[in-house]
C-alpha cells in the first residue's frame, strides 16, 4: 500500500503535526496569558487549523501538498506570537526552530514509511507520534530550563538568531515542496536535501552555544555591577563605623567637662536647668549616631544611602519597613532587590516632572514570603512591554535574577502617575534555602 489521503488518514495526520508544532512550541515558551486560558487558545487553534486543513487536503491535494506549509507558518505565526509573553524576537526564533523540526518531521515520516513499511500511511503517522514524543521528552528535560534561562536573561542577540533561522527555514520550504514535494524526487536530491536539514541543525546548535555565551558574559558584568553596589556599601559602613569612633573619642575628651557642668548645676540645686542641659546633651548626641530604618543593617543601610540621594534632589521618601537582622535571604541578594529599586525609583521621579515627587518603600512579612513594594512618581511616557519597563536595562535583569532564586515573583505596574514594583520571595526554606542558593551561585 502506497502512502494515500483518506479522511480519517488527512484527519490524523494534520491533528498530530500541529498538535507536536503546539507542544513543542509551548515547551521552550513562557505564556502570555494563565495556564487555562492558554490551553483553550490552544485547543481551539489545533482544532480550527486542523479543521480546515483537512477540508483542503481533500478538496485539491495538489495545492495542499505545495502550500500547506507555508499557509500554516502564517496562521501560527500571528497566533503563537499573540499568546507568547516573550520578546517578539524570541517568540520568532522559538516558532522558527519548531518550524524546522516539523519540516524534517514530514520529510522523515514519509521517507521512512517508504523505504522499510511499503509506503503504509498509517505507519508514516505512527512515525510522527514516535518522532514528536522523543522530541518533546527532549525538549523537557534537556532544553526547556537553558533555553527558557535565555529567553529571560536576552533580548537584542534574539534579532541576529532569528533573521539567520527564519531564512533557513525559507530554504527549506522552497526545497522541499518546489518544483515537487521532495519525497518524490531521485534519491540523490533527497540526499543533498537531509544534508541541508543537518547543516541547519548545526546552525541552530551553534546560535544556542552563542547565545548561551552571551548570557553568561551578561551575568558576569550583573555580578560585577552588583559587587561595586555592595562595595560602597561597605565603604559606607566602614565610614559610619569611623564616624562612631570618632564621636566616641570626643565624648571621652568631653566627659570631664560634661560631668563639672553637671556637678556645678546639682551644687546650684538648679534641677530644672540641669534637666534642659541633659536634654539637649541627649538630643546631641541621637544626631551623631546613623539613622536606622529597621532592624536589618544590610536593608537599613542601602535605603539610607538612596535616601540621602533623592532628600537633596527634594524627593519626599517614606517607609513601611518591618524587617528583621536574620532573614533567609542573601545580602547581594537584598542589595540588588532594593539598591536597582530605589535607583529606579529615584531616576523615574527626576524624569517625571511632577511635583509633588515620593519614593515609598513597604516592606512586609506574609508568613512565609518576604513582601516588598516600592512606587515612585513616574511620568505618564513610561511604557511597558512583556510585563517588563521597556527602557528598563541591567537593573530590571538584575532584580529578577534574584528573585527567581528564591523561587519568588516580580509584577511592573504604572498607575495614577505612579510606578509600582511588587516582588514576593519565598522564604520558607529558612537559612537552610540561602546557603543551599549560596552553594549554587
Amino acid at each position: 500500500m502506497t502512502l494515500g489521503i483518506t479522511p480519517l488518514l488527512s484527519i490524523f495526520r494534520n491533528l498530530t503535526e500541529i498538535t507536536g508544532f503546539c507542544v513543542l512550541f509551548l515547551l521552550l515558551d513562557h505564556p502570555r496569558f494563565g495556564w487555562r486560558r492558554t490551553l483553550l487558545y490552544y485547543a481551539a487553534f489545533i482544532l480550527s487549523v486542523g479543521g480546515v486543513g483537512t477540508i483542503w487536503v481533500l478538496w485539491d491535494p495538489g495545492s495542499y501538498q505545495k502550500f500547506c506549509v507555508l499557509v500554516f507558518v502564517l496562521c501560527a505565526s500571528v497566533f503563537l506570537i499573540y499568546v507568547s509573553a516573550n520578546h517578539p524576537f524570541q517568540s520568532y526564533y522559538n516558532f522558527s526552530m519548531q518550524m524546522f523540526v516539523l519540516l524534517c518531521l514530514l520529510f522523515t515520516g514519509i521517507w521512512c514509511a517508504k523505504t522499510f513499511f511499503g509506503g503504509n500511511p498509517w505507519a508514516e503517522l505512527l512515525i510522527r507520534i514516535g518522532y514528536i514524543s522523543v522530541l518533546a521528552a527532549i525538549y523537557y528535560f534537556y532544553i526547556r530550563k537553558p533555553f527558557c534561562g535565555l529567553t529571560e536573561a536576552l533580548e537584542i542577540p534574539w534579532r541576529g538568531a532569528c533573521v539567520v533561522s527564519v531564512a533557513g527555514n525559507l530554504l527549506v520550504i522552497y526545497v522541499l515542496v518546489w518544483p515537487v514535494p521532495v519525497s518524490l524526487r531521485e534519491r540523490r536530491e533527497q540526499f543533498i536535501f537531509v544534508c541541508m536539514c543537518i547543516l541547519l541543525l548545526i546552525m541552530h546548535i551553534f546560535m544556542f552555544r552563542t547565545l548561551s555565551i552571551v548570557k553568561d558574559k551578561i551575568e558576569e558584568q550583573q555580578e560585577m555591577e552588583l559587587s561595586l553596589t555592595n562595595n560602597k556599601l561597605l565603604q559606607r559602613e566602614l565610614e559610619l563605623m569611623q564616624r562612631a569612633v570618632e564621636e566616641a573619642r570626643r565624648i571621652r575628651h568631653d566627659i570631664r567637662h560634661h560631668n563639672l557642668n553637671v556637678a556645678a548645676y546639682a551644687r546650684k540645686k538648679d534641677i530644672k536647668g540641669l534637666l534642659d542641659y541633659l536634654k539637649e546633651y541627649e538630643e546631641e548626641q541621637a544626631l551623631s549616631l546613623p539613622v536606622s530604618r529597621c532592624e536589618n543593617r544590610t536593608a537599613s543601610n542601602i535605603l539610607s544611602e538612596y535616601e540621602a540621594k533623592a532628600r537633596q534632589k527634594g524627593i519626599e521618601v517614606q517607609y513601611d519597613l518591618k524587617l528583621e537582622q536574620n532573614i533567609p535571604v542573601r545580602d547581594v541578594d537584598l542589595i540588588a532587590i532594593l539598591g536597582n529599586g530605589m535607583e529606579n525609583a529615584l531616576h523615574g521621579c527626576l524624569a517625571s516632572g511632577r511635583e509633588p515627587q515620593r519614593i515609598c518603600v513597604c516592606i512586609r512579612p506574609r508568613s512565609d514570603k518576604l513582601a516588598i513594594r516600592i512606587t515612585n512618581t513616574c511620568s505618564d511616557q513610561v511604557k511597558l512591554e512583556n510585563g517588563r519597563p521597556k527602557a528598563g536595562g541591567v537593573g530590571v535583569s538584575s532584580i529578577l535574577r534574584s528573585v527567581k532564586r528564591y523561587g519568588g515573583e516580580a509584577d511592573f505596574k504604572v498607575q495614577d502617575g505612579e510606578f509600582i514594583l511588587r516582588i514576593l520571595l519565598n522564604i520558607s526554606g529558612g537559612n537552610e534555602a540561602v546557603q543551599s542558593i549560596t552553594e549554587k551561585v
